[in-house]
């Protein structure tokens, strides 16, 4: 007796040379197994996942199989469960390298956790996306428009703009250098390349003394303060600039560390090139019953600084989260300022999101 073996639509028919044919729907296949140079396929249905209501079994000697030719039992069993595959109606879950995978249940029921969108981000299950947290204050704003970052004043775009390469760190202190000294030794500086990529490097201090950076840098982001003597914390306000350097200030001042924070406070930054951001809340506050106004500027490449939200504070905090985010390109800068009635206010802004 000879056996051959055809793959339909939905079904695998079976057609031995005595004349008997059967169908075997696919679906209703539970199980096919290997002893020897048999193969035995399990039909019939179940009630649920593990309980067959009525079950039969097709023993096939693969060397009775001529059409089509398998070489072994082993290769007749592959076969036969790729046919099932090929045709099977079952809805199945697939991974991103075409395995299917279970689906855990609780009492018959699929057990789900709707996890957000941006944890999943933040905890790095998503490819190519980056969370971002960025935060700054400025202690004293004026009644004159000021960026929110502790030097006071608004950031230089200017100058950062007209000085792209190598620039240096330094300190107010003399205290803050590397090996001896008690305060910071060693930051990392994050930003952007000449070309808009995102980079950091690791600068050793010395005190007043400006260090050069090892890499070519558009723009800085943030510092971070990562090793430090008895004192625990920059003993001088860290600098990142260019231009000449003069008891540790640099004439063009990219990002600054107040005494004793060890990481910049300044809600600035650059979309990096490539990328698109997505604004998904800010926040800002303030300490004063003075009255103050927060603005957040975007600047789009080539473009001017354009006021995109802002809010009216009076001793108070405001969160605003967008319902449909704000979509920024590569390029852009955000510079969040504030402006107050009179002096001496303390305002903070936080924004967040993620880019891709």
């Amino acid at each position: 007796m000879t056996l051959t073996i055809t793959n339909n639509n939905k079904y695998i028919t079976l057609t031995y040379s005595t004349g008997e044919v059967k169908d075997i729907f696919t679906d209703n296949i539970q199980d096919i197994t290997l002893s020897g140079t048999r193969v035995y396929i399990t039909y019939g249905y179940k009630d649920d996942a593990t309980n067959p209501i009525g079950s039969n079994t097709i023993t096939i000697v693969y060397s009775d199989v001529t059409s089509p030719v398998y070489a072994s039992a082993t290769l007749l069993k592959a076969g036969l469960l790729s046919m099932i595959s090929d045709n099977s109606t079952n809805i199945q879950f697939i991974d991103e390298f075409g395995t299917a995978y279970g689906i855990k249940q609780i009492d018959g029921k699929p057990r789900v956790s709707s996890m957000p969108y941006t944890y999943d981000i933040a905890e790095g299950n998503v490819s190519g996306h980056t969370a971002l947290y960025k935060f700054g204050s400025n202690p004293d704003i004026g009644t004159t428009e000021e960026t929110i970052w502790q030097e006071g004043g608004l950031y230089d775009w200017a100058g950062v703009d007209a000085a792209p390469g190598i620039v240096t760190v330094s300190s107010s202190s003399a205290d803050d250098v590397a090996v001896t000294g008690t305060g910071v030794r060693t930051c990392t500086i994050y930003g952007l390349s000449t070309l808009g990529a995102t980079q950091s490097e690791t600068v050793s201090l010395a005190g007043q003394t400006a260090v050069n950076s090892t890499l070519e840098y558009s723009r800085v982001n943030r510092i971070i303060c990562n090793t430090a003597g008895t004192g625990l914390k920059n003993a001088g306000v860290i600098y990142v600039g260019t231009g000449t350097v003069t008891a540790g200030v640099p004439a063009v001042k990219w990002s600054t560390v107040a005494i004793g924070k060890n990481q910049t406070l300044q809600s600035i930054w650059t979309v990096p090139t490539g990328k698109t951001l997505y604004i998904t809340s800010y926040s800002v506050s303030t300490n004063s019953n003075k009255g103050n106004i927060v603005n957040i500027y975007f600047r789009p490449t080539g473009e001017l600084f354009q006021i995109k939200a802002n809010a009216y504070l009076f001793s108070s905090s405001f969160t605003h989260r967008f319902e449909l985010p704000l979509v920024l390109a590569g390029g852009t800068d955000i510079d969040c300022r504030g402006i107050g009635v009179a002096t001496g206010a303390g305002i903070t802004v936080t924004f967040e999101g993620w880019y891709e």
